[in-house]
């Protein structure tokens, strides 16, 4: 990972890369479950307050839950478990 995506993709010695890695850890990945789509929903609905956007969205019909399977996986294998979502 280091030698791919630190040294590879962004530039840096893979001193730095693997400094890098230990301190901040592999990302976490979030299933989509109800907190995920109603967190998405709190978004959507703020940028349409605002007028960023100007079309409501129905963020249920953007999401997808099949492949929480590999989420979880992917996070089991990485040793990360996300935090909470409010």
């Amino acid at each position: 990972m280091v030698d791919a995506y630190y040294v590879g993709t962004q530039g840096m010695t893979p001193e730095d890369g693997k400094s890098l890695l230990d301190h901040i850890g592999t990302g976490k990945y979030y299933p989509i479950d109800e907190k995920s789509i109603a967190l998405f929903r709190t978004v959507a609905d703020g940028l349409l307050e605002t007028g960023t956007m100007s079309t409501a969205v129905e963020i249920e019909s953007y999401v997808d839950d099949r492949y929480n399977d590999i989420v979880d996986a992917q996070n089991n294998a990485d040793g990360s478990e996300p935090q909470p979502l409010p």
